[in-house]
């Protein structure tokens, strides 16, 4: 079976105040760098706030707290 990169939500289902988005799998890095326009993704446990960009129009989707894990 080949390595998916997953999308999932993290958080309690239903209304909140903070949603947790948890991406995984091989793509992930390059993901994040094309969604929150980084040139280079962030060190592991850094955290940076970020707009989060509609690839397709660069329109803004939200804003994020981006913290990557290895």
């Amino acid at each position: 079976m080949d390595a998916e990169t997953i999308f999932a939500l993290s958080s309690a289902r239903g209304k909140a105040g903070v949603a947790i988005v948890r991406v995984s799998g091989p793509a992930a890095l390059s993901s994040l760098q094309a969604l929150a326009q980084l040139a280079v993704p962030p060190a592991p446990r850094e955290a940076l706030f970020r707009a989060i960009l509609d690839p397709r129009d660069r329109s803004m989707i939200d804003r994020a707290l981006v913290l990557p894990f290895k």
